[in-house]
């Protein structure tokens, strides 16, 4: 436990040692509204501590609704400023019924803050097995792709209201060096509806290194 304790103290001490410089380095995001998926670990959960840092007048947590969704909100509130207010919009990045919801409640927040000036797609997920979400689509492509895609075009008019205002919004896409394994080239099978198990099954390995879960998260 002790031996644990300690390296996770280094490790910590690494992370801040780039991480404190380059928000530091940041411009302020004073008077801005930034959105951010799959934000309760990882990058998505410092992307969001960035923004606090920076003095945004808004920032949306879209997460799955979980206590880790309510600690990360919890967390984050407690780094802000009196400027700032933080926001969880129920986003199930599995359901393309729960992402227009999700659009919709993040476009009515932001009109109060004069549109949306970051959308920040950084949800993902990896290594699940070869199955299908109730709208048929392969469940790693889905939530890593076609939700992110689907969510920035029913977005995209609370991004231009802040560009109009304020010069100018981003859309910021967080990926994996993975996407450059197995294929040149995407395959169309992968993006489209298709039956569990037609996408190479759950197989870990396989001679031609193909057929299994990793090149359709890497596809994804």
């Amino acid at each position: 436990e002790g031996m644990y304790r300690s390296e996770e103290t280094w490790v910590s001490r690494k992370r801040d040692a780039i991480f404190d410089p380059c928000v530091e380095a940041l411009p302020s995001l004073g008077g801005k509204c930034v959105a951010i998926t799959g934000c309760t670990t990882g990058t998505g959960f410092y992307t969001a501590v960035a923004a606090a840092r920076k003095g945004a007048a808004c920032i949306l947590l879209l997460n799955r609704s979980s206590e880790r969704a309510v600690e990360s909100e919890r967390a984050i509130k407690a780094m802000c400023g009196a400027e700032t207010t933080v926001h969880t919009v129920d986003c199930d990045l599995r359901s393309l019924a729960a992402v227009r919801k999700a659009a919709s409640e993040t476009e009515r927040i932001c009109a109060g803050f004069g549109g949306l000036d970051v959308l920040c797609n950084n949800a993902g997920i990896m290594m699940f097995p070869d199955e299908r979400t109730a709208d048929g689509l392969e469940v790693q492509m889905q939530v890593n792709h076609t939700s992110h895609f689907y969510l920035t075009k029913l977005l995209m008019p609370a991004l231009e209201a802040a560009a109009a205002s304020r010069g100018e919004a981003r859309v910021v896409q967080h990926s994996s060096g993975a996407r450059n394994m197995f294929f040149a080239d995407l395959e169309e099978r992968y993006f489209a509806r298709s039956e569990p198990g037609t996408l190479g099954g759950d197989r870990l390995h396989d001679k031609a290194m193909r057929y299994h879960m990793v090149p359709q998260y890497a596809m994804s």
